[in-house]
């Protein structure tokens, strides 16, 4: 990790920092190495709160690198400690091609997409963080289909200005903004801690439930490779709630061999 000439200086040295930034930059180098952070890393630990550890940790590395303004490692987004996914029900078992309309076309629309139990990832932060209920997605040879569900309509539980973020990790971290007032936008890509839009044209529409499509070539996903999602709903430019509240969703991309590993009766 390469520090700027003040830190350097005041690690070495042991002095304190000269420099506001440079003294957040040592704060949070020094909590991410305090021991506490390491504990629950090996096998022969448990906690139930694990996953927010984990978060915290990468969290104070990724602060160092935004601080210095750099491009954080893509290691760092995603979690140090494996486990099961919590809530997963199912992952994509066939090519789904959903209508992006906001609401549920038809029993089989989504049959075959991956899902999520909103619900059952860890204690809400907010009684917003209740708003949201189920996560469906699937993909086919062109595009990525999300579908977010809500405890009820979320055309009544969103305000106008409300922005539903859609976050996206792979190589690099991803966003895409939504309201109800417009269906369609570019997806966003994080640059040296800005959001800079991609050519990638997707499409959504909230109303019952909120229905996206992203193109797949705009994230250059490989077969069995994964995607990190997460959540965030932002209303008069405050973040009031987070979806999963600890770590993001591991959502497999198996690619087009998912027609010919699974049979759909």
């Amino acid at each position: 990790m390469a520090a700027s000439p003040s830190v350097a200086a005041a690690l070495e040295s042991g002095c304190p920092p000269v420099d506001a930034t440079a003294e957040l930059i040592c704060r949070s180098l020094y909590a991410a190495q305090g021991s506490d952070w390491f504990w629950w890393y090996g096998d022969d630990h448990f906690s139930p709160h694990s996953d927010r550890f984990d978060r915290l940790f990468r969290q104070h590395l990724l602060n160092i690198y935004r601080l210095l303004g750099q491009d954080p490692p893509r290691e760092l987004l995603e979690p140090i400690k494996k486990k099961s996914p919590a809530g997963l029900i199912r992952e994509p078992a066939a090519f789904i091609d959903p209508d992006i309309n906001g609401r549920t076309s038809g029993y089989f629309e989504w049959l075959a997409a991956g899902l999520y139990d909103l619900t059952r990832q860890g204690s809400a932060m907010h009684s917003s963080d209740r708003m949201l209920q189920s996560f469906y997605y699937g993909y086919n040879n062109t595009s990525l289909f999300f579908r977010i569900d809500g405890v009820q309509e979320l055309s009544r539980l969103l305000r106008d200005g409300d922005v539903l973020n859609l976050h996206l990790i792979h190589d690099r971290e991803y966003r895409l903004p939504m309201q109800m007032r417009n269906d369609e936008g570019l997806l966003q890509v994080r640059e040296n801690s800005v959001w800079v839009p991609t050519s990638g044209h997707c499409s959504w529409k909230i109303a019952r439930t909120c229905e996206i499509r992203i193109p797949l070539d705009t994230l250059t996903l490989s077969p069995k490779s994964k995607l990190f999602a997460s959540i965030i709903l932002v209303r008069d430019n405050e973040e009031i709630g987070r979806w999963p509240t600890d770590a993001p969703l591991m959502l497999y991309y198996a690619g087009p061999e998912i027609e010919l590993d699974n049979w759909l009766i």
